[in-house]
């Protein structure tokens, strides 16, 4: 019989690519992640990994089992969640994950609803970037989460998660003047930190009217964002959710892009009774 948490590390190897980069993500040392994968292999009694210099890398065979595991786990978190329908009353820990604009505006007040529906539940919020929710709810640090693309920024499909439509935003530019990200081609940018959604969005969606934007500042709050353009410091992209309290003098453009957010958690969890909760009061909002 195949060990389901020596499957859930096979798993975690196909979707990161070191042993290393599993070890961190599950709090496994690297010498315990590779123990345990050869312990699998054994059970298998198949190869599951190939030495290639100071990597490994997955066997066809391996691939194959690593994909049969998404299944597993689906059908073992369906179980849990017909268990725990089963008990009296909302207890445990529920732990949800957002960015910063919708910690604000979407899960603060659903989280008040939570509290005051289910006052047995422990609730934890984590704020942090949409970019790295998927590895997070994959590594059970997050129950719930709020993930998002943009019309130049559609996520990749993530085996293992499912998520659902929550809502949508228009994208504006904002500046001292009206126009479209073209008529600012010239003018410095403002855009988040590198590597995250917020950035490459503001540089596809430059890049879609024919040009690079100069980006002159970076930062990731959108309050913070309008603060530098009021100062004249550029012009940016910031989503309906951003524009709470936008400054004197700064002109909103809204745009044909959109911001998309959605509800993820793992798959074949959606019907256990923390989950149904969280998505239920997120709808709400």
């Amino acid at each position: 019989m195949l060990d389901v948490r020596k499957l859930r590390l096979l798993r975690e190897l196909a979707h990161r690519g070191t042993i290393a980069a599993v070890a961190e993500a599950l709090s496994y040392t690297p010498s315990a992640v590779s123990q345990q994968l050869a312990a699998l292999e054994r059970e298998a009694g198949v190869a599951l990994l190939e030495r290639t210099g100071r990597r490994v890398e997955l066997t066809p065979a391996a691939r194959t089992l690593a994909t049969r595991t998404e299944t597993v786990l689906a059908a073992l978190a369906e179980a849990e969640a017909e268990l725990a329908a089963s008990r009296t009353g909302l207890t445990g820990t529920l732990r949800i994950g957002a960015f910063p604009t919708a910690v604000r505006t979407v899960l603060s007040p659903a989280l008040v609803t939570l509290s005051r529906t289910h006052p047995g539940l422990d609730l934890r919020v984590s704020e942090l970037d949409p970019a790295v929710v998927p590895d997070a709810l994959r590594a059970d640090a997050l129950d719930v989460a709020l993930v998002q693309e943009y019309d130049f920024t559609a996520s990749p499909d993530h085996p293992g998660l499912e998520t659902e439509p929550l809502l949508e935003e228009t994208v504006h530019l904002a500046a001292l003047s009206a126009g479209p990200p073209s008529a600012h081609r010239d003018a410095p940018w403002i855009a988040a930190t590198p590597g995250t959604l917020c950035h490459t969005m503001t540089v596809r969606a430059c890049e879609a009217e024919g040009f690079t934007p100069r980006i002159r500042h970076h930062a990731d709050d959108f309050g913070a964002v309008l603060a530098l353009v009021a100062a004249g410091q550029g012009v940016a992209l910031v989503p309906d959710l951003g524009l709470l309290d936008p400054p004197p003098g700064v002109v909103l453009t809204p745009l044909a892009a959109r911001r998309r957010t959605r509800i993820a958690y793992r798959r074949g969890a959606a019907a256990h009774p923390l989950i149904a909760a969280a998505r239920a009061a997120l709808h709400a909002v």
